[in-house]
């Protein structure tokens, strides 16, 4: 529900997608309870007031979940696009492990045509949905990488997933910074496409002293599949699974 007040007595208009949701896919009529969130006002039950072809109006009950606490850290996916549905799941998965902004890059050997950042989203909300969380990572804009790593912070700390020269494995790199942690905020993870990053964009990477080259093993693992080593591995070791 984004930032909308959610609050006991409040009624709200569901927007066009989520009312044809209950509507048509799962139909549900008036009367009906269901459940809002959004990561300012948490969860709350809710019951269906009104539902008309292209709207429902919800009536707010009482709060079953509080918002959540801040994140000090803040965990970012910057991606390659791959072909539609491997995106899909990247954007999926990415959701369900926690990260907190989505950040689609174009680099020299990206193959996907188009981003359509309005679907990817609406697929990060229904992930965020089916895992219980109270928010939903936003999917940003599509940025050539020069764009992207010019316009970071230079407090960022970014894993590169490099799979080659001196990089890292992955779990050695993230302990090498699990003394610092308290005193980073943003972590960025960097995803490259099937045919992997050009030596110019190598080069490139080697201007940042805040890049941090990781492998996941002996084995070449897809894009889509990195992506969620790199998160999970992550997770175990630093983040909300430890």
């Amino acid at each position: 529900m984004g930032d909308t007040l959610l609050a006991a007595g409040a009624e709200i208009v569901l927007p066009v997608e989520q009312s044809h949701y209950l509507a048509n896919v799962l139909r549900l009529g008036a009367g009906e309870e269901v459940y809002v969130f959004n990561a300012a006002y948490g969860e709350w039950l809710s019951k269906i007031a009104s539902s008309k072809k292209q709207e429902i109006r919800i009536l707010l009950k009482g709060q079953t979940r509080l918002p959540l606490a801040s994140c000090a850290l803040r965990l970012t996916l910057a991606f390659a696009p791959l072909k539609k549905t491997r995106t899909d799941f990247v954007v999926e998965k990415a959701s369900e492990l926690g990260v907190h902004t989505l950040q689609p890059i174009i680099t020299d050997h990206t193959q996907a045509e188009r981003v359509n950042v309005e679907r990817l989203q609406t697929i990060a909300i229904e992930a965020a949905e089916q895992c219980d969380r109270l928010d939903a990572p936003p999917v940003l804009p599509p940025l050539k990488l020069s764009n992207y790593l010019s316009d970071l912070p230079k407090d960022t700390l970014i894993f590169l997933a490099a799979e080659s020269g001196d990089a890292l494995p992955v779990a050695a790199a993230f302990e090498k910074i699990k003394s610092e942690i308290k005193n980073i905020q943003n972590i960025h993870f960097l995803i490259g496409p099937e045919g992997g990053f050009s030596e110019k964009e190598f080069a490139l990477f080697d201007r940042y002293p805040n890049i941090h080259r990781i492998r996941l093993g002996a084995r070449l693992l897809r894009a889509e599949t990195a992506a969620v080593a790199v998160l999970s591995s992550f997770q175990a070791i630093l983040g909300d699974w430890h």
